[in-house]
């Protein structure tokens, strides 16, 4: 389990400093001892990582680890790590340029990436077939691959992928000698990075920007590209970048008549192209200032400046080259008057030329230019169909939303409605009660005041009635002290007594039964609701 988690770490480490070729020696010191530790997957993976880190320093290096690698990979059956080891050996092949290598190992690595679906890696491969293609001038198949890896780009939304991605077509474009396309491209990508801040390659954006109106004629917009583009580049200018760059300003100068400065600047493009060893624009800026001297009438160092373009590519498949050296050769002859060598180099020139531009071949690339144009409408139908569909679902959604806004504005109306005729049927029904309370009322007092005549009567008769009473029981009372005297039984007089207090009794309580009763008072309709 430790060595697992020591192989782990070393990896890591390594990976961390190895995200571009070339990094400190201690990772790869690192990667040593990982290795040493390691086995099958992380073993493939070390390998691999191990040829990354010496790819720009020391390619034979790079050539033992990246064949490790892919036997490490084959024998643990990881598609991943095959994958990467046979682009690794595709891209050293490529370096070297030994094409036929290179494109073998990286068709193989792009069936697995399309059959394991690994964009990213599929993206990477297509680029290095395109560059291949490119290089040999079969521009239909370079166009395809490159169309191919921009589209998978697109999906990423990286703006620097994206701008690789243009840059690389507008560079098909531009090899063409299709440069209105060629600028649309270039422009595309420098626009993208522009408007996401991106600095990665803007002076190579310009540099294939003046490059295009050179071959438009337009030489002062070329030369201003060109200026903009140095001053991008500023003292980071690689040694290559600056061989392109020079050649450029040495391209428009000479189209442009000051053949001075043309030659200064090819020379020093020269020198560049020889101190990075970029064998293609060496070979492009001897062609070009052997035209400078073509077009001084000085034959003899425009044959030689021609033969020294020719040799650097008379044995490589950079045909592009070889065509305008051909070219040059064509004019040098014939302006020497001698026909017979003009005649053999009119006639590779026409043979390379249909190789290169051949009518098959242009059908190619109008049928790859349709069909990628065709997939992108394609993808813009479908982006604006789901557009729509999601402009139909929130239409929709916001039906329903009105829908249901308008329903529950009903409801509410009609739960006012239904309040307000409450209320109101309320209303009526006090109105009602109250009417019917008054008529209650008014009949109660009219009844109270018939009861009150009718009580005062009774009591009128009653007090009548009291007053007979009393008076007969006072005389009766006077009788009976009268004849409590003249008795003189004293058992009368006991029976008197006795009947005295009885009559004293029926007075009292004759006075309280006949006591006249109060007056009702009048009821109001509150006082009638409230009982």
């Amino acid at each position: 389990m430790n060595k697992i988690l020591l192989v782990v770490l070393y990896i890591l480490l390594a990976s961390s400093s190895s995200l571009v070729y070339g990094q400190q020696p201690n990772s790869i010191d690192s990667l040593k001892i990982a290795l040493k530790i390691s086995e099958d997957l992380a073993k493939a993976n070390t390998l691999y990582l191990l040829f990354r880190e010496y790819a720009q320093k020391d390619l034979d290096s790079a050539n033992k680890y990246v064949e490790l690698a892919i036997d490490e990979s084959l024998g643990i059956g990881d598609s991943l790590v095959i994958l990467k080891s046979y682009y690794g050996r595709g891209w050293l092949a490529r370096r070297a340029q030994n094409f036929k290598k290179a494109i073998e190992d990286l068709e193989f690595a792009l069936e697995i990436g399309k059959r394991n679906d690994f964009s990213v890696w599929k993206m990477h491969v297509l680029n290095e077939l395109a560059l291949i293609h490119s290089a040999l001038a079969n521009y239909d198949k370079a166009l395809e691959y490159n169309f191919q890896s921009l589209e998978i780009r697109e999906e990423t939304e990286d703006p620097i992928e994206i701008g690789i991605g243009l840059t690389n077509v507008g560079i098909v474009y531009l090899s063409l000698h299709d440069y209105e396309n060629g600028i649309k491209y270039f422009k595309s990508s420098y626009d993208l990075k522009i408007d996401h801040n991106v600095k990665y390659d803007l002076d190579l954006d310009l540099i294939n920007i003046g490059v295009c109106y050179n071959g438009l004629g337009r030489t002062n917009e070329a030369i201003q590209s060109f200026n903009d583009a140095l001053r991008l580049c500023g003292n980071e200018c690689s040694a290559r970048r600056l061989a392109v760059l020079y050649s450029g300003f040495g391209e428009s100068y000479l189209l442009s008549g000051n053949y001075e400065a043309a030659g200064k600047y090819l020379r020093l493009s020269i020198q560049l192209a020889q101190i990075s060893g970029y064998t293609k624009f060496e070979s492009l800026s001897f062609h070009y200032l052997a035209k400078v001297y073509l077009k001084r009438s000085d034959f003899d160092n425009a044959m030689k400046y021609a033969n020294r373009s020719y040799d650097l590519v008379k044995l490589t498949d950079f045909k592009d080259e070889i065509l305008l050296n051909y070219q040059v050769f064509v004019e040098l002859y014939a302006l020497q008057n001698n026909y017979k060598k003009a005649y053999e180099f009119q006639t590779r020139l026409i043979d390379l030329n249909k190789e290169i531009f051949g009518s098959d071949r242009m059908n190619n690339i109008i049928g790859i230019q349709s069909d990628y144009e065709e997939r992108k409408r394609q993808k813009i139908i479908t982006a604006k169909n789901d557009i729509i569909i999601l402009k139909e679902n929130a239409i929709a959604q916001q039906r329903v939303i009105t829908i249901i806004s308008v329903v529950l504005m009903v409801l509410l109306v009609l739960v006012a409605l239904m309040l307000w005729y409450a209320i109101r049927t309320k209303g009526r029904i006090n109105h009602i009660l109250n009417n019917r309370v008054k008529e209650r009322t008014r009949e109660l007092n009219l009844r109270n005041d018939e009861l009150n005549r009718l009580a005062l009567e009774q009591s009128t008769i009653l007090e009548k009635l009291n007053q007979q009473v009393r008076a007969f029981t006072v005389t009766l009372s006077g009788l009976m002290h009268v004849a409590e005297k003249d008795v003189q039984d004293p058992l009368a007089i006991a029976y008197l007594r006795k009947l005295d207090k009885e009559i004293s009794k029926m007075k009292n309580k004759t006075s309280l039964f006949l006591k006249p009763r109060a007056v009702t008072n009048k009821i109001s309709p509150k006082e009638e609701l409230s009982a």
